[in-house]
């Protein structure tokens, strides 16, 4: 072989490796398209009238940017990394904020006599695999180490964790659409989780009173499509007298979906009376209810909660599942 034919057969492998990886990244995330009737706040969350204004401060970007933003779980997903221009750290700052507002939030840009959250987003991924029929799961993470400031001045820190199970369909072509719908979806559906949590744990903002009407609905007509906004709004505000009318439902439920909606639910209340009826129905419900189960023991984070990943999810047969559990065994204190 020549010398100048070896030059252009290595510059064209080179040239085709290289509009490979660029072609697997992200160039474009649009968090309208993945807003819908399910995952939108459409109303007060909170009854925030003791609590005061929060500042919610621009996030810094503690994950590694140049890594894969997208994880392949096998045959028929790839691998996708993000361009730098394109900061998560910001993204979920602006959907943070937007979110406190739609939850009832008084949000102000000085922090006064104000609540200031703040923090670094340390790791934010999405693992991917491909199903039957072009059907597409996704599994997504993100670890945010936060620091909540009272308007005393008195200072919290702490790691939340968010989990999010993600489906939607490729019609054969590109991925690029779904993927980026994934990674999207992440961000819009976590803001208000991240918001839920600091209330739980430091806040302490009531349900708003729109709430308990909506739960009394439930629990007599049962859940429906039309009402699975309600059920996700129920569950983000943490109203502690949810979980035993969403554990009964679960309970009598026979369709995979809801229960999905369900667990979630339970998830966001981190109530502790649902750790033994989760735990209880672990190695017998579908694949999506169990990633949803980890979820909601890891959200709940009491010492049977975790004792309940370690012991049972982290030998679960399926991988995303498997996977989840032995990240959150290996960051949880001993």
């Amino acid at each position: 072989m020549s010398p100048r034919l070896s030059f252009l057969i290595s510059t064209a492998i080179i040239l085709l490796v290289a509009s490979g990886v660029d072609a697997r990244r992200l160039k474009v995330m649009d968090l309208e398209v993945v807003r819908d009737e399910e995952n939108r706040i459409s109303g007060p969350i909170f009854d925030t009238s003791a609590v005061g204004s929060i500042v919610v401060q621009p996030l810094v970007a503690g994950y590694d940017r140049d890594t894969e933003i997208v994880r392949s779980l096998g045959f028929g997903t790839k691998s996708w990394t993000l361009d730098r221009s394109i900061d998560l750290a910001d993204v979920l700052t602006a959907e943070i904020q937007g979110a406190a507002t739609a939850m009832g939030f008084s949000t102000s840009t000085s922090a006064g006599k104000a609540w200031t959250i703040s923090g670094t987003l340390a790791d934010v991924f999405v693992e991917s695999k491909a199903g039957f029929w072009g059907g597409m799961q996704h599994y997504g993470y993100m670890a945010l180490d936060v620091k909540v400031v009272s308007p005393d001045g008195e200072q919290h820190a702490r790691r939340l964790r968010i989990h999010e199970f993600i489906v939607n369909a490729n019609a054969g072509f590109s991925q690029r659409d779904e993927i980026m719908e994934a990674v999207a979806r992440l961000i819009v559906e976590a803001a208000p989780e991240v918001l839920a949590q600091v209330n739980r744990h430091y806040l302490h903002a009531p349900p708003s009173p729109t709430l308990p009407p909506k739960l009394a609905l439930l629990e007599s007509q049962g859940l429906s499509d039309s009402s699975k906004t309600a059920l996700r709004s129920i569950g983000l505000s943490g109203d502690p007298t949810a979980s035993p009318v969403l554990l009964s439902l679960l309970r009598r439920s026979t369709d995979e979906d809801d229960r999905c909606a369900l667990i979630a639910a339970l998830a966001n209340l981190g109530a502790a009376d649902a750790v033994t009826p989760l735990r209880e129905r672990f190695s017998s419900e579908d694949e999506d209810c169990r990633f949803l189960i980890v979820k909601a023991l890891d959200y709940i984070g009491s010492p049977e909660a975790r004792d309940a990943i370690v012991k049972e999810a982290v030998r679960d047969e399926a991988e995303p599942i498997r996977l989840r559990a032995e990240l959150i065994r290996d960051q949880s204190p001993n």
